[in-house]
């Protein structure tokens, strides 16, 4: 069993790490959209559609057998489609940066609206997660929630999410909001276990046929059962909960 893992707010000296692990973890959120998206193109029937219709086209206009106009209906489909998709990229990556929330995020997560939490292991932050107030009165927003791959899938998201949602009640918020994408069903499944409900999809970009959408979750705090802040301090292996990405 691995050594415990105490959940606590960000100390000034660990800035530097929290930027660090931020990259880490977007990166590997960029990459796991990115598979996503080159498995959905798979089964999509939108680049066996062209194909076609290039091949027929070019055996039309020109003295080639069908398989030459296959041949070269397939390269300019495969042209086209790595066009389509890093037009796509282009305009979604962004979200995947440090952001100034981040870099400064002593100030950006200070009370008495937000606070700042990590999880830490022998001196190393393994996870961390925010919250910060929204417009909305009485609503808070879990953000930059994350936990590096070694660390998922043993319960420390479920830690964590209790800590923060603790820190959100002492600070007198009685909802919770977050955002993720829609891609990342491991995630979805795990903050609807904990009693997240979509309340609202922003089509934030797509270029056809692929999409990226966020999702908006919400939770009333005031209903959930929360454990008590000491019961998240420390964090054994010993929770069997399913945590992936999270955002």
């Amino acid at each position: 069993m691995p050594a415990s893992i105490q959940i606590r707010p960000i100390c000034p000296n660990e800035v530097d790490q929290v930027i660090q692990l931020s990259r880490e973890v977007q990166r590997d959120m960029a990459e796991e959209v990115v598979k996503h998206q080159l498995k959905f193109i798979i089964r999509h029937p939108w680049p066996y559609t062209i194909t076609a219709v290039f091949a027929i086209l070019i055996h039309m206009m020109t003295e080639w057998s069908i398989v030459q106009s296959t041949a070269v209906a397939i390269a300019l489909a495969l042209l086209e489609e790595t066009v389509r998709f890093l037009v796509f990229f282009s305009k979604w990556v962004g979200i995947f940066q440090v952001g100034e929330d981040i870099i400064h995020v002593m100030e950006a997560f200070s009370a008495p609206k937000g606070q700042f939490l990590v999880a830490v292991k022998d001196c190393r932050i393994v996870g961390m997660v925010g919250a910060k107030e929204t417009t909305k009165l009485g609503t808070g927003e879990i953000t930059r929630f994350y936990i590096i791959k070694q660390y998922r899938q043993l319960g420390l998201g479920t830690r964590l999410l209790s800590a923060i949602k603790n820190e959100l009640l002492s600070l007198g918020y009685s909802t919770v909001e977050l955002l993720t994408h829609h891609s990342n069903s491991q995630a979805l499944n795990f903050y609807h276990k904990h009693g997240f409900r979509l309340f609202n999809v922003i089509h934030y970009t797509s270029v056809y046929p692929y999409i990226y959408d966020q999702y908006e979750l919400s939770n009333s705090l005031v209903d959930a059962v929360v454990q008590d802040r000491s019961d998240v301090l420390e964090y054994s292996s010993s929770d069997d909960e399913m945590e992936q990405l999270l955002s």
